[in-house]
């Protein structure tokens, strides 16, 4: 009974030894996702679960739903694209307003036809059509603070869409990876969360789905 005080302090310290022990590796492995960072868009929009290789009307009608609106304008929310969350800018032109865009856009054919902004390319021509778009139209970005691109699929090869959107996403990220050598002279691993948000200000990749308002009737001359 006499080494019961210390056997009682010996358990206490070895249970606490534990402990410390149990949490070093589990803070060691909290690596912040830069990735995720800099796709996500994190100026609290909604998120919503949306399939890609769905028509647009589709997906106009599913944001409706979300919204409780007949129609929606000027959206931007998350989404999950080939296990990324990335953000989508949601327009159908409500007022008949057609902005400036300068967006990327790609279209999928039949027999794996891919058609860019200088006509027809090859799926590996894809990475280096998009790296020189997002060069040309590097200054403008300042001005439409986000780097809008849209897939869109004529086709039944639902898996080279989806290889399409891998490929955009990635390009944009090595794009990023220039910019930050550039602007910082640092890698992006290396950048802090005020000067990635800096960045994401101009330089948003985002998802566009927007529907192209009616041409007007002309009206006849009764007379």
């Amino acid at each position: 009974m006499k080494n019961l005080p210390a056997l009682l302090f010996l358990c206490v310290l070895i249970l606490t030894s534990c402990k410390t022990d149990t949490k070093i590796p589990i803070e060691e492995s909290k690596q912040f996702d830069y990735r995720a960072y800099l796709l996500r868009n994190n100026n609290n929009v909604p998120f919503i679960p949306i399939d890609i290789d769905q028509p647009q009307d589709s997906l106009f009608k599913l944001v409706n739903i979300h919204t409780k609106k007949d129609c929606t304008d000027f959206l931007r929310f998350n989404t999950v694209v080939e296990n990324d969350t990335i953000t989508v800018l949601n327009q159908q032109n409500c007022n008949m307003f057609c902005g400036l865009y300068f967006e990327y856009s790609i279209y999928v054919f039949p027999e794996e036809i891919i058609w860019g902004e200088n006509g027809n390319m090859s799926l590996s021509e894809i990475k280096s059509d998009f790296l020189k778009h997002m060069e040309e139209y590097n200054d403008l970005y300042s001005y439409s603070n986000d780097i809008k691109f849209s897939i869109t699929n004529y086709s039944d090869n639902l898996l080279l869409t989806r290889i399409i959107y891998y490929k955009v996403i990635n390009t944009y990220l090595e794009f990023m990876s220039q910019i930050a050598d550039n602007k910082y002279s640092k890698p992006l691993e290396e950048l802090t969360i005020y000067q990635l948000d800096q960045l994401k200000k101009h330089y948003q990749l985002t998802l566009s789905f927007r529907e192209f308002p009616p041409e007007p009737q002309i009206m006849k001359d009764p007379n």
